[in-house]
């Protein structure tokens, strides 16, 4: 029976991305799974609907091999090696589709060489993909693992798990693709054209020049995300304590917006400086006020002219913003790589702390990294933010040593 991935709206609000078979039922256990792991755990909606495509995925190839995941997991019987490499070439195969895999194994085997696609170009976020598809999978079998019997059925099964982790790791990847912010002369050049006044502005209508500033100021300062920028209401910018807040709302059913906006990471209140509160405040009280659509509603940033003035910008028109703003600098530019940006300056400016000596420990750090990340505690994220830093951090810390080394001969 064919299983399609829907996501229903709960009373609140909320959506929830579930398993369902034709007539709308859901699947039992992938329901279980994401709402007493995933939903309770606080995972965005994004995350729960990749975590369910990749278990839609799995279950398409056990069904393709007369295998129940479920029965087995439970049991304590697990897969075993051929069965685990099999399922990892079909989560890992780039022409697979989570909803409904193309590339089918053979029964209870590897794929035969006879019918091995030929080579094709993979990216290294087409890799970290699959690779992902191979976790979220491993996580659900080691829950339904844990539904199961005693010792001895728990560790056959813990064995599937670990070897299907042992293949979600994705190696020579991250140093490859270091993730990239803005130089700070790129910067410079951003908040000089961006500026309202500037002959350089693309942007010629004095309403939606100072909203643009306000935007790329905002996510300069705090390291949003475009989703989050877009669900910014009033009530979180916070004149007097010079803080905006992120929270973590369910959708709003007044939103007008097609593409609702969502927020991925965790809620946390930011401290700003005075000069983007005075920008935002008078984004706020004097164009966004001029709007008549924009008092239908509290979201901060709204549309000046078109076909619905005042309505609530998207994440779409936010992106567009961008785009016409990277025709006028003459280089890349997107609403995610300013995030970037602060993380490089975060860092920056906790060297800076260290080399005066009143740094603080690393994991004291990395703590306050992710709480303003909106990151869990234990998060790793930083690390793919912070490669850049480092890697300029180390050749100037290689330079300043062979200059040493020619100096002491």
């Amino acid at each position: 029976m064919p299983e399609i991935v829907r996501a229903i709206t709960l009373p609140g609000g909320e959506s929830l991305p579930m398993l369902v078979q034709s007539g709308h039922a859901p699947v039992l256990e992938p329901l279980r799974y994401s709402i007493s792991i995933l939903r309770n755990a606080g995972r965005a909606e994004s995350t729960i609907d990749a975590h369910v495509r990749a278990i839609a995925m799995a279950r398409s190839w056990a069904h393709a091999n007369g295998i129940s995941l479920e029965a087995r997991m439970i049991a304590g019987a697990g897969l075993d090696l051929r069965e685990v490499e099999s399922l990892t070439h079909a989560l890992k195969s780039p022409r697979s589709s989570p909803a409904h895999p193309q590339a089918r194994p053979a029964r209870g085997n590897v794929l035969p060489f006879a019918r091995r696609l030929p080579p094709v170009a993979v990216s290294a976020s087409a890799t970290q993909t699959g690779a992902n598809r191979v976790r979220f999978v491993a996580g659900y079998l080691e829950w339904l693992a844990g539904q199961g019997g005693g010792g001895d059925a728990r560790r056959r099964s813990g064995d599937t798990v670990e070897a299907l982790l042992a293949r979600s790791r994705v190696r020579g990847h991250w140093a490859t693709r270091p993730v990239k912010g803005l130089t700070s002369e790129q910067r410079e050049r951003l908040f000089s054209v961006i500026d309202p006044s500037s002959p350089q502005n693309p942007f010629r209508s004095p309403a939606a020049g100072c909203r643009n500033l306000a935007m790329v100021a905002c996510l300069d300062e705090t390291g949003m995300r475009r989703g989050e920028l877009a669900g910014l209401r009033i009530v979180d910018a916070d004149f007097r304590a010079l803080t905006v807040s992120v929270h973590r709302r369910p959708p709003d059913p007044g939103d007008p917006r097609r593409g609702k906006p969502r927020t991925k990471t965790n809620a946390r209140a930011i401290p700003i400086r005075p000069e983007l509160a005075d920008i935002l405040f008078e984004y706020i009280s004097t164009w966004r006020r001029a709007e008549p659509g924009a008092l239908e509603h509290d979201y901060v940033f709204v549309s000046h002219g078109g076909t619905r003035p005042g309505a609530p910008l998207s994440p779409r028109s936010i992106g567009k913003v961008f785009d016409v703003l990277q025709g006028a600098l003459g280089f890349g530019l997107h609403p995610h790589i300013l995030r970037h940006t602060w993380n490089d300056r975060f860092s920056a400016a906790l060297d800076r702390q260290s080399r005066h000596g009143t740094g603080m420990p690393e994991a004291g750090e990395e703590r306050i990294r992710n709480y303003l990340m909106g990151w869990s505690p234990d998060s790793r994220s930083a690390d793919g933010y912070s490669r850049r830093h480092v890697e300029r951090a180390a050749r100037e810390a290689l330079g300043n040593m062979h200059e040493g080394l020619y100096e002491d001969e």
